[in-house]
């Protein structure tokens, strides 16, 4: 009866925090505001597959998300929040994957600790709706590990193949998620040989072979995208090797989190190697739990490595936005090994609630501020359309998205991806400086929405009407994004009925 009352208390109580760990990043569906490469998203998954193939062989992700998000998008419409959904569902099935497989196998400390992670690290909260495949990696990353995890304990062919199905789904969504997997592989490689698990090489080769079949009607296309990237490549710079490391916790005082992961995970397999020799003949010097910890150390940080190593041998290409799906292991090994250290209830009833608190205060004060510019963008948007944005043209200084839309722009396309977010019909975009407005080449047939920094003058209003167009203000405190607009519609000065 006890065991039972147990059991249904921490039920109740991994529901409750549950419901509060959802509410942020329920928050975050509604998010009207969108980052570039969000858009860009968006912009793909309305291509047809042939174009959409086309243009992912010549950017630096694989096609699956994008397949994936299109496929969503034809069943269930353009809106928004449809879009947000396809990177929920990943958080979603990590959650279940917590209830059913994590609570069973290491109990609720465990638990409660990795879905608090999930849902609340900052880089959690983002990418749990974003318009991006980093939910998908993540999630494809914790099955595989999982499955490593599955091999270390049970050894069962099945696994193997599983392992490989998984990384194939990784690697088709994101080539760092392939980079990690890559390393679980050649840990687990170590491992087999090592300690001579029975059918392990074998089960190995077959399991490793598997992804390179599957991954070859890609290889050409990844080694194109790795040349290409070699020659050119939009980063700046690399993000120093500190931001990444605090980012696999992304929190406020994120720089404890991994580090008291890489401290627990050492102090575990120092306690296996000064077990007593009896036990060190039943399960050898390190036992697969530890193992499977420290295979989950290397391949996150391998991760990091690989990164810098090819950032330097060719030119930047790596940040800790690239690094979030193998943030996941952190958290789950992290969460696991808390399971097996002494005092961990005391450990968890203490340091969760102040992360829990933390991070809520640092989410909504975010989501404040993000609010008001959410509203007034809306404002914005909504305004235009009301004149048809349909055929318009759009005039700017730089694009609506700043250096990255020219970037994406600079690939071919027409319109830029914020444009094309939100006004969805313009067929053309065209840089302007809006200094000398009697310089700018304008047909009286021809529509246009000119988004300028600062108000115009009379000066620039009578050399624009001196083009034979009318210029109205549209918008005079307009805004997308973070960006202050004022918008004027021109349109011809005897424009067709």
């Amino acid at each position: 009866m006890n065991i039972e009352k147990k059991l249904k208390t921490q039920h109740i109580l991994l529901a409750v925090l549950t419901v509060v760990l959802l509410i942020p990043n329920i928050i975050n569906l509604t998010g009207y505001t969108v980052e570039t490469v969000e858009a860009f998203s968006v912009k793909l998954a309305n291509m047809p597959v042939s174009g959409l193939l086309r243009t992912t062989a010549a950017d630096v992700h694989p096609p699956l998300y994008y397949i994936i998000l299109r496929s969503v998008v034809l069943l269930f419409g353009n809106a928004g929040i449809v879009y947000r959904v396809v990177s929920f569902l990943p958080y979603m099935f990590i959650l279940l994957y917590a209830f059913f497989f994590l609570y069973k196998a290491f109990g609720v400390y465990c638990t409660a600790a990795f879905i608090t992670f999930a849902s609340l690290t900052t880089t959690a909260l983002k990418y749990n709706t974003h318009i991006r495949m980093y939910s998908w990696c993540a999630m494809f990353l914790l099955l595989c590990f999982h499955e490593v995890y599955r091999i270390l304990m049970y050894n069962q062919k099945r696994d193997y193949y599983y392992l490989a199905f998984f990384t194939l789904l990784g690697g088709y969504t994101q080539y760092y998620a392939l980079v990690t997997a890559a390393l679980m592989y050649m840990a687990l490689l170590v491992v087999v040989l090592v300690k001579k698990i029975p059918s392990g090489r074998t089960g190995w080769l077959q399991s490793a072979g598997l992804v390179l079949i599957g991954y070859l009607p890609w290889l050409t296309v990844f080694l194109q995208s790795v040349k290409r990237t070699a020659d050119s490549h939009w980063m700046p710079e690399t993000e120093p090797f500190i931001q990444c490391y605090k980012s696999l916790f992304s929190a406020r005082l994120s720089i404890i989190w991994p580090t008291a992961w890489l401290i627990v995970v050492f102090v575990l397999a120092v306690r296996d190697l000064r077990k007593p020799e009896r036990e060190k003949e039943d399960e050898g010097r390190l036992s697969p739990f530890v193992i499977w910890l420290l295979i989950g150390v290397m391949a996150v940080f391998g991760t990091i490595l690989t990164g810098y190593l090819v950032s330097a041998l060719t030119r930047p290409v790596f940040n800790s936005r690239y690094l979030y799906p193998a943030s996941i292991i952190a958290w789950v090994s992290l969460a696991a090994a808390l399971e097996r250290v002494k005092y961990k209830r005391v450990i968890v009833l203490t340091v969760l609630p102040v992360f829990l608190v933390l991070q809520t205060l640092s989410f909504f004060n975010r989501w404040q501020t993000g609010a008001y510019r959410e509203q007034l963008t809306k404002k914005t948007v909504e305004k235009i359309w009301e004149e048809t944005a349909e055929g318009a043209i759009l005039l700017s200084k730089e694009p609506l998205g700043g250096y990255d839309d020219q970037v994406i722009m600079d690939m071919g396309f027409p319109t830029a991806p914020v444009t094309d977010y939100y006004f969805r019909g313009i067929t053309e975009e065209l840089r302007i400086d809006p200094e000398t407005p009697e310089d700018w080449m304008l047909s009286p047939d021809k529509r246009y929405f000119l988004f300028l920094y600062e108000p115009l003058s009379e000066k620039d209003i009578r050399a624009i009407e001196e083009k034979g167009m009318h210029c109205d203000m549209l918008v005079e405190d307009g805004r997308i994004r973070n960006t202050k607009y004022t918008v004027y519609y021109l349109t011809g000065a005897s424009p067709a009925p």
